[in-house]
């Protein structure tokens, strides 16, 4: 069989990349399966995403080259999507990332190819340790923003060995002063979470906006009721709000008829002692907080219909994992964090199988069974069992 001319595989044949870029089918194995081997060998993990400037061919193949040279044997360079390329970095803290980063830039700096880049870490909280790098920079938490001092920035200046000329953009030669633009530079390290949320399906999204549409409608009178009675039973807002951790742990404001005193957060801190729940979670049976018109929505989940407009605006569905408070996040394991791929709900496996009365551990293994099995008719067999729950009102309070 004669061979193909060298032109006709350039110009017809699929697009060639670095060769040691994976594709996207592939990628994707490779780093579910390091993420479960992080998870269950607590070390670090870090995902760095690069996009470059440019879509062109010739743009994609400069960048994966300019990675490709500074990949260790353990690290894995492929696509995530059709412009992004991405490097899973294994055993590797924030800052050890960022290190990684600033080299590859320092590249694309030389070869004149800018390309946007973010850095991903999946750290729990108890497991960050400052890095033991050569550059004197500790980690920070996730979310939180890096800023190097300026000795910092110099030494990955000279790592990145970026040559002095470039040209400035009155068109005179001036020196690259990478160690100032690092020292400026805001370098965040983002959760995983916020890379692998799931989006809410069409159908879903209908759902929720029919649904909580016509019950707020039809629940007009009782929630007006309600409202009434909260104003005379205590002095205060009749609505609570809270923010909360959505979809990829981005905060939102979480709303719920007021059903405790006014200075309820403030005694939480002497009540920490009292606390039923297992896990990051508190909760007291008989909280003295509550107020006696509370006690009552609270047994039945009256207080949760406020939230009907958080599913109508979109920050929540009628189904889904229950939204925690921003400072529960913190305190999750590795595969707790699986719970904020997707928008928290009203409802689900939780709500119907007890509430307060399961675990923390069960409650989280439900809400990643939920993950995993999520589709329409699951939401509305949910939807159908949550009916009972409230009324039965077991495990509220």
């Amino acid at each position: 069989m004669p061979l193909v001319p060298q032109f006709v595989r350039r110009w017809f044949g699929p697009p060639r990349l670095h060769e040691c870029v994976a594709d996207i089918g592939d990628f994707e194995r490779v780093f579910q399966r390091e993420r479960a081997l992080a998870e269950r060998g607590a070390r670090h993990f870090s995902l760095v995403v690069f996009e470059p400037a440019s879509s062109t061919l010739r743009s994609a193949r400069r960048l994966t080259s300019a990675i490709g040279k500074r990949l260790r044997e353990s690290d894995v360079l492929g696509r995530i999507d059709a412009r992004r390329y991405a490097v899973i970095l294994s055993a590797t803290d924030a800052e050890g990332a960022w290190i990684f980063t600033d080299r590859v830039l320092g590249d694309l700096a030389r070869e004149y190819l800018p390309a946007d880049v973010r850095v991903y870490c999946d750290q729990d909280e108890e497991t960050r340790e400052p890095a033991a790098s050569t550059d004197g920079v500790a980690a920070r938490p996730l979310g939180d923003t890096l800023r190097l001092p300026l000795e910092a920035a110099e030494q990955l200046a000279r790592l990145a060995a970026v040559p002095a000329p470039l040209p400035s953009q009155n068109g005179a030669s001036s020196a690259l002063d990478l160690a100032a633009v690092r020292s400026e530079f805001e370098r965040e390290v983002h959760d995983l979470e916020q890379l692998f949320t799931k989006p809410t399906p069409p159908a879903k999204r209908l759902l929720d906006v029919v649904g909580s549409a016509l019950l707020l409608v039809a629940l007009a009178p009782v929630l007006a009721t309600i409202a009434l009675a909260v104003r005379l039973s205590s002095p205060g807002p009749i609505l609570f709000r809270q923010q909360r951790a959505g979809v990829g742990g981005r905060p939102f404001t979480f709303y719920k008829f007021r059903s405790m005193y006014i200075d309820a957060e403030a005694r939480k801190q002497e009540l920490a002692a009292l606390n039923e729940a297992d896990g990051p979670v508190f909760k007291i049976k008989n909280d003295p907080r509550v107020t006696p018109v509370g006690r009552f929505i609270r047994r039945y989940s009256l207080d949760e219909l406020p939230q009907l407009w958080n599913v109508l605006v979109g920050d929540m569905s009628l189904v889904g994992p229950r939204p925690p408070t921003l400072d529960e996040v913190p305190a999750y394991a590795r595969w707790h964090r699986r719970r904020l791929l997707q928008k928290g709900g009203l409802t689900c496996h939780w709500q119907v199988s007890g509430r307060s009365d399961v675990s923390f551990e069960e409650w989280m293994r439900m809400d990643a069974r939920y993950s995993r099995e999520a589709n329409l008719s699951t939401d509305i067999k949910l939807l159908a069992q949550t009916a009972k729950a409230v009324i039965t009102g077991k495990g509220a309070y």
